[in-house]
């Protein structure tokens, strides 16, 4: 007879300081065993082991969880959660909690769910904190325990000291939810769950490096998003270095002077907005300034902080800044001055609380002073017999001057072996904490030596060496040779991105998952981190948990996608640099907008705009209209803007839109007029909202920012005068999520992106041969064709890209590819494919099976799809203070694709079904087999009201017996578009030379330089409707989309949108290049104008 095992779980919590109190609460496991030694044995086989917890033959033991938990109990019962699932606690006066449950409630629960007619249904989970000390140092308290019983009456339980505990127990519970899309609810399988889990190290850490390239505050952000979801806890944040010197001082405001540019500059504001975004996630941030050495970029402001005469040394290295390590004289009083003044300043309680601050101490450059005859003349008075002891002399004083403020020094390990080595009598500090980034068994004499010490050795903790892989970071034992006894002295370690060859192009493609590998063995113990083999298979599954996150990881193995695959089962000077830069900034004519506006004309005049600057609409309001203004407002105005001035400034835009017709089909109304008088009267008008978006896009680009005053301002430019409309209707990307799959995040970025380009169409490629991902209620095993069951679009889904789609102004248009790509249909209903296809006398290609047009299901389907898809399930509503709104309007395109392209008709070959049906409707070949099947599904789409879209096979199958309605996209030659347009097909351009994406050979310049009407004749121009990139999936995943997708398909974005005669490319570059710089500060990784990565340490706005 089965017995409940019924396990106490009493919670003594008592805190004098807050009066927490918590009564004593009995928590039922429910466990489905026959008596305790069972149990045992039960939990014994399913805890955590190299066996166990990772091997591909024993998947349905694997504890799919990422840093592995160090004790992990679980059965095989599986709870389904409630649609009205929700998180409570005891600590409601917490803020960071509250934000975290909400955070974790939406990163979870991001589909509609059905409810479960089972008995174990999850409702609540309890989230009980003794502590409410949510202070951030050295050693916090991230343990916590997880229960779930396994019917779910008695809810769930997360049990922790702290906030942080709970918050790094609820990224477990993230991993732990599952949702089933045939049945649309969500489960936790493996119940009941008992958890126990805390950090092998209190000091977990990744590197970034924002000197040599820029990353806007918003790239940050999500870079700290990424260590809470590996559960590091310390952002390292490397923020200056010779190249640049981009942080605020209120103190020394001149050391801006050293950034990349003007528009390149942390200001206080974002400084302290990336520690609180840090702080809510449980993240240190760890701020290094390095001295004495690495201080060019200091220089610029200060030139009085360099030595003397450093250039005339051979040794000392140039060029500068990208190249050049140039220290600080350390005999002059004004570096002491700064270096002393800036510890103060960013070691204010309203600033960096963090106990631990980095002041470097590497690489000084000690040949940059022999050409000094003041450093010589000062070391003597010293009694400073070598450069070694000025260093010395120095590094004390920055020292002391930490210890003095209540910091805790942390410095590279030059430090200990310059004051280690030989003649040298001074002893480094024991307050010291040495970082090794050289050889790790430096540890064991750091720690015997009685330091403090992190673990960073370049191999393989250095993410920049392209030769590290995973599985090298994963195999490194950071305590390697250190004696037991001085193994405490080991706080943890970090990996490190440094950026001479990294921007954020393609950061988190360079840091994941190399740096998921090194978060594990930092957070888990060694017997459950011991082996890559039994890691792979959850390192995978938590790759995919990044990307459904909008982490762009990088494939386990690979810089980019090697095939089709899915996720989830892939198993200078300072004159030379000044002049520089005010060359780069000459040369550009008039203000860099992208995409070139049809008519502009530009004074000469700048003006500030005011702290109190808003949008007025002066016309007629709509919901829409007020969510793009507020869209554009918060992307422009990200700083404080403290201008209140007496002088002219602009203090408002009036808005007047026109119509508030929002309906987005083919040729909507794109055009708007922006004018701005000198004497700050600003106007935007437009015939429809999608035109003031386009007009708020090229505002956006007016705008600077000016980090010395804090103020906004348009720049010589005034009075100006735009008037702009679209050179062509359809200007749009295709992204194909058939051979990799996006999650609905990615999309939504891509969106965004498409709208700051002007695009306005997404042309969603979304099933092939390889997937079919898309939700179809008329055949729900159609999905059985996508990658995984967690690799699927659901209606939800659906209705979230058509939204954000209209909220940008972007159309997006279907393509269901018929009757070729189709083999991922016949894995829900087989009878799609032709009989005897895997014949091998077939020649058959197995990855691209057509459909059986002799089965009456394959036209059932797609008529079926077709008609489901044109339909208007995808009606939203809109809530706007507490109002609902409905759009009749949201549905997919009025173009719609059907392909048509690469029918292989060999596959049809060894089908006698299909033989016997040709005989019967007296045809005589493939050809016109695909003729009769096509033109059913032709006709079927103009029947519900939709304009057909097919690849140029369609018309070299059909030709002129095509029938007129349908658009024709081209993507071989010109020939065909010409053949096309002279028989009065109005056709789209997507030439696979210059705009298919995925070659290598693709680059902005090849973009930009192909006229989509060339040698048309000027009679059927009109019938171009415009043209399309292509992003084809075979090599590309959310890791690289954004650098395969950009700068290249914004030269497209510019061909389409701007008047035949913009040709210039010295111009586009000028422009191209602050473009990118703009994408890059609103989170859209486009790469360098021409290299898949950067180069050098370099400016955006000055590359």
């Amino acid at each position: 007879m089965k017995i409940k095992l019924v396990i106490f779980i009493f919670l003594f919590l008592i805190s004098y300081s807050i009066g927490i109190k918590i009564s004593n609460e009995k928590t039922k496991i429910r466990l489905n065993i026959d008596n305790e030694e069972i149990i045992k044995e039960s939990f014994k086989t399913n805890e955590i082991s190299e066996s166990d917890s990772g091997n591909n033959k024993n998947d349905s033991k694997t504890i799919y969880i990422w840093p592995i938990p160090k004790k992990v109990l679980n059965g095989d019962i599986t709870v389904y959660i409630s649609p009205d699932f929700q998180f409570s606690t005891n600590l409601t006066t917490s803020t960071t909690l509250k934000k975290a449950m909400d955070r974790y409630y939406n990163l979870i629960f991001i589909e509609d769910s059905n409810p479960h007619s089972g008995i174990s249904i999850l409702k609540e989970i309890e989230i009980l904190i003794k502590s409410d000390d949510e202070t951030l140092q050295l050693g916090f308290d991230e343990s916590y325990e997880i229960y779930i019983d396994d019917d779910g009456d008695n809810g769930g339980k997360i049990i922790s000291q702290t906030v942080y505990g709970a918050i790094r127990a609820l990224e477990t519970l993230y991993q732990m939810i599952k949702f089933d899309y045939e049945h649309q609810y969500y489960s936790i399988p493996k119940c009941p769950w008992i958890i126990e889990d805390s950090p092998r190290f209190p000091h977990r850490g990744v590197m970034l490096d924002t000197s040599r390239h820029f990353y806007a505050v918003d790239v940050l952000k999500e870079f700290i998003d990424a260590l809470a979801y590996n559960k590091f806890n310390v952002f390292h944040w490397h923020a200056v270095d010779s190249q640049s010197f981009p942080l605020t001082s209120l103190t020394f405001p001149k050391m801006t002077k050293g950034s990349w540019s003007s528009q390149e500059v942390y200001s206080i504001k974002d400084i302290k907005s990336i520690i609180q975004h840090a702080k809510e996630r449980g993240i240190r941030v760890e701020l290094e300034i390095d001295m004495p050495g690495h201080a060019y970029s200091w220089g610029i402001g200060y030139p009085e902080v360099l030595p003397a005469n450093f250039s005339q040394s051979n040794q000392c290295q140039q060029p500068c800044p990208t190249e050049c390590n140039i220290p600080l004289d350390v005999s002059s009083k004004e570096s002491y001055l700064l270096a002393m003044g800036l510890l103060r300043e960013f070691n204010q309680q309203s600033m960096f609380n963090e106990t631990f601050f980095h002041i470097g101490g590497d690489e000084v450059a000690y040949p940059c002073w022999n050409s000094s005859l003041t450093i010589s003349h000062w070391m003597k008075q010293e009694n400073l017999t070598s450069f070694q002891d000025a260093a010395i002399f120095f590094e004390i004083k920055a020292i002391e001057q930490l210890i003095q403020l209540n910091k805790t020094p942390v410095m590279w390990e030059d430090a200990y072996l310059l004051f280690g080595s030989s003649g040298i009598t001074e002893k480094l500090p024991l307050e010291v904490i040495v970082q090794i980034y050289h050889n790790p068994l430096l540890a064991v004499n750091t720690t015997k030596d009685g330091y403090k010490t992190l673990q960073s050795p370049y191999w393989p903790y250095y993410l920049d060496n392209p030769s590290v892989d995973w599985e090298i970071v994963y195999a490194f034992e950071p305590s390697t040779g250190i004696n037991k006894k001085h193994q405490h002295l080991l706080l943890g370690g970090e990996t490190c991105m440094w950026s001479e060859l990294v921007d954020p192009s393609n950061l988190f493609a360079k840091v994941y998952p190399r740096a998921s590998a090194t978060s594990e063995r930092l957070w888990s113990t060694i017997e459950n981190s011991n082996s890559t083999t039994s890691a792979k298979p959850r390192l995978e599954r938590f790759r995919c948990s990044l990307l459904s996150r909008g982490i762009g990881a990088a494939p386990l193995n690979s810089t980019s996608p090697q095939n089709p695959n899915s996720c989830i089962f892939l198993a200078t000077s300072i004159e030379i640099k000044k002049s520089f830069r005010s060359s780069i900034k000459n040369t550009i004519r008039n203000p860099p907008i992208w995409p070139a506006p049809l008519y502009s004309e530009f004074g000469n005049n700048s003006i500030i705009i005011s702290n109190e600057f808003n949008f007025t609409i002066i016309s007629e309001s709509t919901l829409l209209l007020n969510k793009t203004l507020s869209k554009y407002y918060n992307l422009i105005f990200i700083q404080d803007n403290f201008i209140n001035s007496s002088s002219i400034t602009l203090n408002e835009l009036k808005i007047n839109l026109k119509s508030k017709n929002e309906t987005l089909k083919l040729g909507f109304d794109e055009s708007y007029v922006l004018n701005i008088t000198k004497g700050g009267i600003g106007n935007l008008e437009a015939n429809t909202v999608y035109g003031i978006m386009r007009g708020l896009e090229t505002f956006y680009q007016l705008i600077k920012f000016n980090f010395q005053d804090n103020s906004f301002y348009i720049e010589n430019c005034l009075p100006l005068t735009i008037i702009d409309e679209p050179r062509f209707p359809h200007r749009g990307i295709l992204l194909d999520t058939s051979r990799h799959f996006y999650s609905v995040d990615f999309i939504l970025r891509i969106i965004d992106s498409l709208g700051y380009h002007k695009f306005n169409v997404l042309h969603w490629h979304v099933i092939d041969s390889q997937s079919f991902p898309l939700q179809s209620k008329s055949y729900p095993n159609l999905t059985n064709g996508a990658w995984s069951n967690r690799e699927i679009y659901s209606y939800h889904d659906i209705k979230r890209i058509i939204k954000h789609g209209k909220e940008n102004g972007i159309r997006i248009q279907l393509e269901i590819d018929m009757p070729g790509h189709a083999k991922s249909w016949s894995v829900g209903y087989p009878d799609l494919m032709p009989n005897g296809w895997n014949d091998p006398l077939a020649n058959c290609p197995d990855y691209d099976v057509p459909l059986d047009p002799s089965s009456p299901l394959s036209l059932q389907i797609a008529s079926a799809l077709l008609t489901e898809f044109s339909g208007d399930d995808y009606n939203i509503e809109y809530t706007d203070d507490h109002h609902y709104y409905e759009d009749k309007n949201i549905t997919f395109d009025n173009l719609f694709h059907i392909g048509g392209d690469e029918v292989e008709y060999q596959c049809w070959n060894n089908s006698n079904r299909i033989k016997q049906w040709m005989k019967e409707n007296n045809l005589n070949d493939f050809e016109s087999v695909a003729k009769q099947f096509e033109i059913i599904i032709i006709n079927k789409l103009l029947e519900i009201g939709k304009i057909p879209v097919m690849w140029e096979d369609a018309f070299k199958l059909f030709y002129t017996d095509l029938p007129k309605d349908v658009v024709v996209e081209i993507y071989h030659d010109q020939t065909t578009a010409i053949n096309a347009t002279n028989n009065g097909y109005r056709i789209i351009l997507s030439i696979a030379r210059y705009w298919y994406l995925e070659y290598s050979y693709s680059n902005w310049e090849n973009a930009y330089g192909y006229e989509p009407t060339l040698d048309l004749s000027q009679s059927n121009i009109h019938l171009v409707l415009g043209g399309e990139g292509a992003i084809w999936s075979e090599s590309i995943d959310p890791s690289n989309v954004f650098q395969k997708l950009y700068p290249t398909s914004s030269a497209i974005a510019e061909r389409l949108w701007s008047p035949i005669g913009n040709t210039d490319l010295s111009n586009a570059r000028l422009r191209l290049e602050s473009f990118r710089c703009s994408l890059l500060k609103r989170g859209i990784h486009a790469a360098p104008l021409n290299s898949s990565y950067p180069l050098s340490p370099n400016s955006c706005y000055q590359s």
